[in-house]
């Protein structure tokens, strides 16, 4: 049974994987809607983080991983770093206490990298 389950979730993590991309890919193409998109897709994660806390970090994860897949590829790498950075302000800020989120943010600035 439990195998079963992790099948249909690998199933599952690999479809919308897939349909991620797609439509990331679609909305570089398209720079007013995708400000548009990212808006209203923070706006519903502010509105229901705290009633689908593990939907919407395993969301996150997905997001993740499609997004540094699409930075690989020059053509999307400038839309999509911008994106994938709102989205991870967005879950620091949802999810840790405010000295680590001071922490985060200072460790990830751009003016500290090499």
């Amino acid at each position: 049974m439990l195998k079963n389950i992790e099948y249909f979730h690998l199933i599952l993590s690999n479809e919308l994987r897939n349909a991620m991309k797609n439509t990331f890919i679609r909305l570089c193409t398209m720079p007013l809607i995708f400000k548009s998109y990212t808006k209203s897709m923070l706006h519903q994660l502010n509105k229901n983080f705290s009633k689908n806390t593990k939907i919407i970090k395993e969301l996150f994860a997905v997001w993740q991983d499609v997004l540094n897949a699409l930075c690989q590829e020059e053509i999307y790498a400038l839309k999509i770093k911008q994106f994938q950075k709102t989205l991870q302000s967005f879950f620091i800020e949802h999810n840790y206490n405010p000295l680590l989120k001071q922490l985060i943010k200072d460790s990830t600035n751009s003016l500290r990298c090499n």
